[in-house]
């Protein structure tokens, strides 16, 4: 077993272990539940879309669940690899999204945590490249100073990655072989592990910029890599979401502890009791997402008995449930199915009242399923916080008041 001298102090008495194991095990319930059910696509998906909101809030932005569902359907619809980060920002500005960076980022963290979910398994042994391909999938730097290009220049740009912190120190490589045992490992309860990663990642400041979502996504890692989760999706962002500045103190004091070398009871007892506080969240809202889809399907299926029922009609208004907005052309090609009965379908939900139509994407006429739209923007309202704070704002204010009171 590799040893880490940072992590050989943690004692988690009997009563954290305890909740932290059982906030562990409903989750991974939910996950064994979730791979089992009929709607686990349209779940996963929505789950996704869910950690991206609430991860964007965390960072204070403030984005709106049909614009990151819309950015979707037009990057189905366009000719380019959504690898290209040029076009997709092209591509919001072009629909007129309230905060086409924002929507951006989401679409990138999507398709990481997505990566993540299809790429790590149970055991796997993680070594320093997961750096460059978790790079290479979500880069908000390059994103970000795309956005603040105009439409002239944005051609020529290319990003250069040597603006990040270069791999280029000593401690810099002690703490990322450090960091690399530290999640190859399988002594600490999942969470808590997930956690000191977290603020392993801040100390070590591997990317330039905003640092929170590369963290979460290596949670993430962390989650899949020890089995805990296996193939759906916790919206892990959503305890933070909830109170930003417990999220911050707990990444603070982790970080003073491991710069230390010394994790007092105390610390550890109230992180990892905020840490099974974030798991038991992620929990319910992935349950709350899960019986929202089998309301809404059950309200579709009744509608749709009022007109007729086919293989193509179910199988598109399923659909619908997963990408909330769908053109002809991507729905039948996702559907296997031709373009005129998959038109014939289309028409049929439009006329029952389960999707309307939401206007044009290039050539392509767009349909919605309005219903699930408004359903999920409550839900997002209820949980995402109108304040402005970020993450990183009240983190840095932390540390600066507990470097003034270690004078």
């Amino acid at each position: 077993m590799t040893k880490l001298p940072r992590y050989e102090g943690i004692l988690i008495n009997l009563d954290t272990a305890g909740i932290l194991a059982s906030a562990e095990s409903k989750l991974a319930h939910f996950d064994a539940m979730a791979s089992k059910r009929m709607l686990k696509d349209a779940l996963k998906r929505q789950l996704l879309r869910m950690d991206a909101m609430f991860s964007s809030n965390v960072d204070g932005r403030h984005v709106r669940y049909e614009d990151v569902a819309i950015l979707e359907a037009a990057v189905m619809n366009s000719p380019f690899s959504d690898d290209n980060n040029t076009s997709l920002v092209k591509l919001a500005r072009k629909f007129g999204a309230t905060d086409g960076l924002g929507d951006v980022v989401c679409y990138r963290y999507m398709k990481t945590i997505e990566w993540v979910s299809k790429n790590i398994g149970a055991g796997m042994q993680i070594d320093k490249s997961i750096f460059s391909t978790i790079r290479h999938l979500y880069n908000e730097s390059e994103i970000g100073l795309l956005a603040n290009l105009e439409d002239s220049g944005i051609d020529d740009f290319e990003f250069d990655e040597s603006t990040d912190p270069a791999f280029r120190n000593e401690q810099f490589h002690e703490l990322l072989q450090e960091y690399v045992d530290l999640v190859n490992s399988n002594t600490l309860l999942v969470s808590a592990q997930a956690d000191l990663s977290h603020a392993h990642l801040q100390l070590m400041k591997p990317y330039a910029g905003n640092l929170d979502a590369f963290e979460r996504i290596f949670s993430y890692v962390v989650f899949y890599r020890r089995g805990l989760l296996t193939g759906s999706i916790a919206p892990l962002a959503a305890g933070p979401c909830l109170d930003v500045k417990q999220h911050a103190q707990s990444i603070a004091s982790n970080m003073t502890s491991i710069n230390a070398g010394t994790f007092t009871p105390e610390i550890v007892r109230e992180v990892f009791r905020s840490t099974a506080f974030c798991t038991n969240v992620s929990t319910k809202a992935a349950l709350i997402c899960l019986n929202m889809l089998e309301a809404l399907w059950a309200n579709a299926q009744k509608k749709i008995d009022v007109v007729r029922r086919d293989s193509t009609l179910m199988d598109l208004a399923k659909l619908f449930l997963e990408w909330p907005y769908l053109t002809v052309a991507v729905a039948a090609e996702k559907l296997d199915r031709s373009f005129s009965a998959t038109n014939n379908a289309m028409h049929t939900l439009l006329k029952c009242g389960y999707i309307t139509e939401s206007g044009r994407l290039s050539k392509h006429r767009l349909f919605c399923a309005t219903e699930t739209v408004e359903a999920f923007k409550d839900m997002m309202d209820r949980v995402i916080s109108d304040s402005s704070l970020d993450r990183d704002t009240v983190l840095t204010k932390i540390l600066e008041e507990a470097s003034r009171f270690n004078r």
